[in-house]
């Protein structure tokens, strides 16, 4: 009686056992697809604010600080025909396939078959004087038989380490980095798009300013001849002029190409024939907020590539349960039902029906270390998957510094120009005045006029520049921020 009770509580403790090995497995070989940024110790500038800190508002159309109503039109126009971002659409589509593909096993499968037949066997040895075959006179009797039948086959192979589980939740984390990735083009696209119409319209102000510079010097060389023609002017003059015109023309062609390749640019980008007819907006904007002064240290885990770089390492975890499940047996269940009959009318009937079950249990034992050489490849590629984040978020840090610094170097940059493009054109005014006067010789006179046209040219070129740095900004920071975390 004893040993009896002895046998149960060691078969309990058995069991007990086996299921403790079953959920420690399902605990080890399972992963967590949730979002999970890794902290990477980095010790950061005073630019980053923690959590408990107020930041400004970006608005999701946060191209509109920047004050050009045209730019709404820009955006969408390159959102709804640009085929570089219809062509990521489609790679969205594919990752989420492989998604359903990669869980389908998690579901028993399912095949409905029907089936029909008809053969004749030859009965040799028993004569009849009917059914002869080649009418041979040793008679060969003939036997037909009809075989007709409907069938369900179900498969279904039970995921109890997690193989199928992970495998799918791999997929699903890739397709979350294929969406962050798309997500990623279309704000890096947004800022293509404008940072090209920005060009377009400087290529369009060189161009008037080399227009106007040109009708400048053969207004001059106008004058310069007429007083060479009195004698009151060397041809000395009078040729420096004509040079003066010439280059000037020269310059103005190359802004007239510039203008024409910044305008077909930003047609490209919107999906339209590179025909250089788009109307762009008169001028750049001139003001624009400051940049805000502290930034939220999270924010950056908002960037589409660093969210699909997470995606990616949490893909390469779930990779390496899925390899490591697949050291364990495998278990599938089969199934079918039917009927089988050799007249067509009854395939229906139940009374025909025909049935079986079985169970296999396959346990890998030799393989030439493919399965464990696949653990090893998975767990190579998950470092490959932290080192390649890690890298992307100190890039992004690397980009919000740079962006800062150089607005701030932008702007007083800006200021000196400003300061040489007055005193340029106030020096070239006194310099005709005195040229035309007698009191100046003519390289004095073309000395001041090319230093302000320059002047003028590099004034257009830095307000375009930190503009570029703004867009530059809003993708450092991915687009817009959480409105419900504002409180600015």
């Amino acid at each position: 009686m004893n040993n009896g009770k002895f046998m149960i509580e060691r078969k309990e403790i058995m069991e007990n056992k086996i299921l403790y090995i079953l959920l420690l497995a399902l605990v080890v070989l399972s992963c967590s697809p949730e979002m999970k940024h890794p902290d990477l110790k980095i010790n950061k500038s005073d630019n980053w604010l923690d959590s408990t800190q107020t930041y400004a508002y970006i608005d999701s159309a946060w191209w509109g600080a920047f004050g050009d109503e045209k730019l709404d039109s820009l955006i969408a126009g390159t959102f709804l025909h640009n085929h570089s971002l219809q062509a990521a659409a489609a790679r969205i589509e594919a990752a989420e396939a492989q998604k359903t593909i990669a869980g389908s096993s998690l579901f028993p499968s399912l095949d409905i078959g029907v089936s029909g037949s008809r053969s004749k066997r030859n009965l040799v040895g028993f004569p009849s004087a009917f059914n002869r075959v080649g009418g041979s006179s040793s008679g060969v009797l003939e036997y037909n038989t009809n075989s007709f039948g409907v069938s369900a086959n179900v498969g279904w192979e039970l995921d109890l380490w997690g193989k199928v589980r992970n495998a799918r939740s791999a997929a699903a984390a890739n397709f979350e980095a294929s969406q962050a990735d798309y997500e990623g083009f279309k704000l890096s696209l947004a800022a293509q798009a404008i940072k090209a119409w920005f060009a377009a319209i400087d290529a369009a102000k060189q161009l008037d300013l080399s227009q106007a510079n040109l009708e400048s010097y053969q207004f001059s060389q106008d004058r310069i001849f007429a007083r060479y023609e009195k004698g009151l002017r060397p041809s000395l003059d009078y040729r420096f002029s004509k040079s003066s015109v010439a280059a000037a023309e020269s310059q103005m062609y190359q802004r007239m190409q510039q203008s024409d390749q910044s305008k077909r640019q930003v047609e490209l980008l919107l999906g339209r024939y590179p025909a250089a007819k788009i109307n762009l907006s008169k001028k750049l904007p001139i003001k624009i907020d400051d940049l805000p002064e502290g930034i939220p240290a999270n924010l950056l885990q908002r960037r589409p590539d660093i969210i699909a770089a997470e995606r990616r390492l949490a893909a390469a975890q779930c990779n390496i349960s899925a390899a490591k499940a697949a050291l364990f047996p495998s278990i599938r269940l089969t199934s079918s039902g039917g009927t089988s009959t050799d007249d067509l009318a009854e395939i229906l009937n139940m009374d025909f029906s025909v049935w079986s079950i079985a169970a296999n249990v396959l346990q890998p034992v030799f393989q030439g270390g493919r399965l464990r050489a696949n653990v090893k490849l998975n767990e190579a590629l998950q470092k490959q998957a932290f080192a390649a984040y890690a890298d992307v978020v100190l890039r992004a840090y690397a980009e919000v510094e740079s962006i800062l610094s150089a607005d701030e170097y932008l702007k007083k940059q800006e200021e000196a120009i400003k300061i040489s493009r007055d005193e340029a054109v106030a020096a070239k005014e006194l310099s005709e005045d005195r040229y035309y006067k007698g009191l100046a010789d003519i390289i004095t006179l073309l000395d001041a006029r090319r230093q302000a046209n320059n002047a003028e040219s590099q004034l257009l070129t830095i307000r375009r520049i930190l503009l570029e740095n703004r867009v530059d900004f809003y993708v450092a920071l991915g687009g817009a921020t959480d409105k419900k975390n504002e409180k600015l």
